[in-house]
C-alpha cells in the first residue's frame, strides 16, 4: 500500500482509466492467450503431482482440479489451506483419499517454491542490478544470495534421488521419483514464464522493460505474496514494478493501467471462472447422491 502511494501520488484516476481504454484488442488478446498457457501449465504440474501422490488421474480431471484450486485458493491468502479443501472436494469423488490430495498439495506447492528458488537465483545472478530501485546491494552479494538459492533448490532436487520413506506426523511418506519432481518444476516454470508474458504484452513499449526483467520482478513479487499470504499479492506485484521500473512521470498511469488489466486478466477473470466451476461442481455432486 505504501509502495503504491508513493509511486501513485501524482497520478489521477481520470489518467488511469484513459490508459485502461487505450489498451490495445491485440494485446489484451496475447494477455489472454498467455494466462491461459499460464493455468494450461498448472494443470500438467497437477497431473504429476497427482502421479507423485499415488493417484494419477486423466488430465482433463487434473486440468480441472488445478484450476479449481489456484483460481480461487491464490485469491484468499491461505492457497495451501484453501486449495487442499478444494482438491479434497473434487478428487474425493474419484477414490482419492486426503492422505493422497495432502500429497498432491505438497508436491505442487514443494515444486513451485522450487521454480521461484530456481528463477530468483538465475536473475540474481545475470542481473544483480534489478532490486537497485528497492535496496541497494554489491553486485558481488548479490550474486552470492543467488548461488546460495540456486545450490539450495539443487540440494532439495538431489534429496529425491534417496529411495527410503521419511516419516512425517507419524505418516511414512515416500520420496517422490526424481523424474516426477523435475517435470513438475519445469511445468512451474513454465507456469511462471507465461504469467509475466502475459503482464509484459500489456506494458507500454515506451517504458523500455525487457521481458527477463520483468520475469525477475514477478518471481520475486510472487515469493514475497506467498510469504506474506496477501490475498492474491494484492498490490504487491503492482508496487513491485512501478518501484523497480521506475517509470517516468509520463508513462506512470499507463503503466498502472496496465498492471490493472493484467490483474483482472490473470486474477479476477480466473476467480469469477473458479467460482461458476465450484457452484457446477457443488451442483453434480448433489445430483450425485440424489436418490432415484
Amino acid at each position: 500500500g505504501y509502495g503504491l502511494h508513493h509511486a501513485l501520488r501524482h497520478v489521477s484516476v481520470r489518467e488511469i482509466v484513459a490508459a485502461l481504454r487505450d489498451l490495445s484488442a491485440h494485446r489484451i488478446a496475447l494477455a489472454l492467450l498467455f494466462a491461459g498457457g499460464s493455468f494450461l501449465a498448472i494443470g500438467c504440474q497437477e497431473y504429476f503431482a497427482l502421479r507423485t501422490a499415488g493417484h494419477p488421474l486423466p488430465f482433463r480431471k487434473a486440468l480441472f482440479g488445478g484450476f479449481l484450486a489456484q483460481s480461487i485458493g491464490h485469491q484468499t491468502g491461505f492457497s495451501v489451506a484453501v486449495g487442499g479443501g478444494l482438491r479434497y472436494r473434487f478428487y474425493s469423488a474419484f477414490g482419492v483419499n486426503w492422505r493422497q490430495v495432502a500429497k498432491t498439495q505438497a508436491s505442487f506447492s514443494g515444486t513451485l517454491a522450487l521454480a521461484l528458488c530456481f528463477q530468483l537465483s538465475v536473475g540474481m545472478l545475470l542481473h544483480p542490478a534489478l532490486f537497485n530501485h528497492a535496496i541497494e546491494l554489491p553486485p558481488a552479494l548479490t550474486r552470492g544470495i543467488g548461488a546460495l538459492l540456486g545450490l539450495f533448490a539443487c540440494g532439495v532436487l538431489a534429496l529425491t534421488a534417496r529411495r527410503r520413506p521419511v516419516m512425517l506426523f507419524g505418516e511414512s511418506w515416500g520420496v517422490p521419483p526424481t523424474g516426477l519432481v523435475v517435470a513438475q518444476v519445469v511445468c512451474s516454470v513454465l507456469d511462471l514464464a507465461c504469467l509475466a508474458a502475459s503482464a509484459w504484452v500489456l506494458l507500454p513499449t515506451e517504458l523500455g522493460a525487457d521481458y527477463p526483467t520483468l520475469l525477475g520482478i514477478a518471481v520475486a513479487s510472487l515469493l514475497l505474496g506467498i510469504i506474506s499470504s496477501v490475498p492474491g499479492g494484492l498490490g504487491i506485484f503492482e508496487s513491485s514494478v512501478l518501484t523497480l521500473l521506475a517509470p517516468r512521470y509520463a508513462l506512470t498511469a499507463e503503466t498502472f493501467g496496465a498492471l490493472l488489466a493484467f490483474r483482472a486478466i490473470y486474477y479476477l477473470l480466473p476467480l469469477v471462472l473458479g467460482l461458476i466451476a465450484l457452484g457446477g461442481l457443488e451442483l453434480w455432486h448433489r445430483a450425485r447422491i440424489r436418490p432415484g
